[in-house]
């Protein structure tokens, strides 16, 4: 039998493809043939996914798993394919953040949202990957929509840090706040970087910011944050890292004092999980699916005062106790996301609503 996933974009290191690359090794673990087929792939994923034109030119597969997140000519062409079809869908963002901004992505995002009403009856079954998603689904006229918490592999993150940015971060004292997500207009590093100016006036003066994520398609937004630095008279201090590497990534995260998220878009919104994984307490604004990622493990604002929201991290730097039992929650938390829990619920889920292709016996321990 065989079981294909495609994807509109296919990279290392953002949720999409990392939830591609994880169910491709487990449906290969369960004796599925498997390949990844995406529309756009990064140089340095090629190894590992195939040009989706591949897959429309060859026999259909069993079941087609398309992971949904923005506006193709992708979802058009698979309405006219012939085989069951799974859609997870892990959330488009509203068109209006990039206005201004990057117009192609824009339309894109606008055309997701479009095919998103016109698909609700097409699919043969629908998984969420989070609660909100889930929700807004319903919204949109879907009748059924299972929610899959996606599986994260806390084993990739045990492995060693990259010894200079450990070094780079210690040699600068801190406390260090860090965000992680692609330089974006939903992620609001704009209102980040306002927090941190704050936050190093009010409380803590050798304070440093980190915004580790990628800036492409979003230049002029990045050379916005840059002059917004300058003009609160935090650039010093405000670090932006652009694509770092998985090693750095845990650097920054094991060098992390507090995480602060201030974007008002995230379909589930896994930097927030990576940072409980790493005990680094979560401040964040509670839009979209973060609180119901966070859960109780991070404090939550619904306003952006920015001094406030610069008193919530000091708060949690100075209270130990607070300290403690957000991160004690936080590791609790991700759990939840753990491999063999998230895949049992996945095997379930296909042998409910696929019960032709798949009887519940392909089950196999994730990891």
């Amino acid at each position: 039998m065989r079981v294909d996933q495609v994807l509109p974009g296919f990279n290392r290191g953002d949720a999409m493809s990392n939830a591609a690359r994880f169910l491709r090794r487990q449906l290969a673990a369960r004796g599925f043939a498997t390949a990844i087929y995406a529309e756009h792939i990064q140089p340095r994923a090629r190894d590992e996914a195939i040009d989706v034109e591949h897959f429309f030119a060859a026999p259909p597969p069993d079941l087609t798993i398309y992971h949904y997140g923005i506006g193709t000519p992708v979802t058009a062409r698979l309405r006219r394919r012939p085989e069951p079809k799974l859609m997870i869908y892990h959330n488009v963002t509203p068109a209006h953040y990039f206005v201004g901004v990057n117009e192609e992505l824009a339309r894109l995002c606008r055309l997701g949202r479009t095919d998103l009403v016109a698909d609700r009856r097409r699919y043969d079954a629908v998984f969420a990957v989070s609660e909100y998603n889930r929700r807004e689904l319903l919204r949109l006229g879907y009748e059924q929509v299972d929610l899959w918490p996606l599986p994260i592999d806390w084993s990739d993150y045990d492995r060693e840090p990259d010894a200079a940015v450990l070094r780079t971060l210690e040699r600068l004292g801190g406390p260090h706040l860090l965000f992680v997500g692609r330089i974006s207009v939903n992620k609001r590093q704009d209102d980040v970087i306002r927090a941190y100016a704050a936050f190093r006036r009010l409380f803590a003066p050798t304070a440093h910011l980190w915004l580790v994520g990628t800036a492409v398609g979003q230049e002029s937004y990045l050379e916005a944050l840059r002059r917004l630095a300058q003009a609160l008279g935090v650039a010093d201090g405000t670090h932006f890292i652009g694509h770092a590497s998985f090693p750095e990534l845990l650097g920054y995260y094991h060098g992390a004092h507090l995480f602060l998220s201030m974007s008002e878009h995230e379909g589930l919104g896994i930097p927030l999980l990576e940072a409980m994984y790493f005990g680094v307490p979560v401040v964040a604004h509670a839009a979209a699916a973060v609180p119901e990622t966070v859960a109780d493990a991070g404090l939550l604002f619904t306003e952006k005062r920015f001094d406030a929201v610069a008193a919530l991290l000091d708060r949690v730097l100075s209270d130990r106790a607070l300290r403690d039992q957000l991160v004690a929650a936080g590791r609790r938390r991700v759990l939840d996301f753990a491999p063999e829990r998230c895949m049992a619920r996945f095997d379930a889920l296909l042998a409910e609503r696929f019960p032709r292709l798949f009887d519940g016996a392909t089950a196999a321990p994730a990891r």
